[in-house]
């Protein structure tokens, strides 16, 4: 009889055969298939990667457990989560955020004796929102989906003891939008502005009762250029304008509740699509 020992040596040798085996009779069914001509799109594990606002964290398995409302200081989510901070300068809020992948696809085209093929990887993302009383100790802290960041954020606006004041003069926040180029948002007491510096300029200029409503818009990738702090919101107007009536955005964290507390000031509570 196996002792113990001895057993789980043999069934790691023994998956580890198997896991070679697979590889093995995968890799010579690609080169049978890409002889014959044809193309193979197939999922397949990768290494880990994690990449958040500054890097990644100091072990790519990390957990968020550390974090207990009523005891976890706003000082030790900062130290330990300062790889995905995006910077809201605000006492009371922390969020982080980060992409992370463990998989993806491989491809491959062949045919006439040649080929080519490839891999693409599969990113998530993730947005960890930790509020704070007046002491800097937790109060809630949950991770959430993409689609619910923006109606979380504005949420916040609305319940936070803040004072929300009228901006004394204009307030300037650069956004990306769609295609990876960069505008510039102006806001101001009683207007709204969008100055596009492309060669195709989509710039105009507003009322600010103009402006409806600031909803969620899709996922942010990694590939394309969109970086973690980056978080895709979606204005809509009442008139149409030279980006219709709604308009996609890509801003940071402090200037996504820059908008929503400047939209907050003219209409009460916005409504959130």
């Amino acid at each position: 009889m196996l002792s113990p020992k001895q057993f789980d040596s043999n069934r790691r040798l023994h998956l580890a055969v198997r896991s070679l085996a697979h590889g093995l009779l995968f890799s010579m069914c690609v080169a049978a298939s890409l002889a014959i001509g044809g193309c193979l799109v197939a999922p397949v594990p990768m290494t880990t990667r994690v990449a958040g606002v500054s890097g990644g964290p100091d072990h790519k398995r990390f957990d968020l457990k550390f974090v207990e409302p009523g005891k976890t200081t706003r000082t030790e989510v900062v130290q330990n989560l300062a790889w995905a901070d995006t910077g809201i300068n605000d006492p009371h809020l922390f969020l982080g955020r980060w992409f992370s992948s463990g998989g993806g696809w491989i491809w491959a085209v062949g045919g006439n004796g040649g080929g080519e093929g490839g891999t693409h990887r599969n990113w998530a993302a993730h947005n960890y929102l930790v509020e704070f009383d007046d002491a800097g100790i937790v109060k809630t802290a949950r991770e959430i989906p993409t689609h619910e960041l923006v109606p979380n954020l504005q949420q916040w606006v609305s319940q936070s003891k803040t004072d929300i004041h009228e901006p004394a003069a204009t307030t300037e926040i650069t956004v990306s939008l769609p295609h990876v180029r960069t505008a510039q948002v102006m806001l101001s007491a009683d207007s709204f502005e969008l100055k596009d510096p492309s060669k195709k300029p989509h710039s105009f200029h507003i009322p600010r009762s103009s402006v409806t409503s600031i909803g969620p818009a899709g996922d942010l990738k990694v590939k394309g250029g969109r970086a973690p702090e980056l978080i895709a919101a979606t204005i809509s107007f009442r008139e149409t304008t030279m980006m219709g009536k709604q308009m996609t955005v890509f801003v940071s964290a402090e200037d996504l509740l820059t908008l929503l507390k400047y939209t907050r000031m003219d209409h009460g509570a916005p409504r959130i699509e």
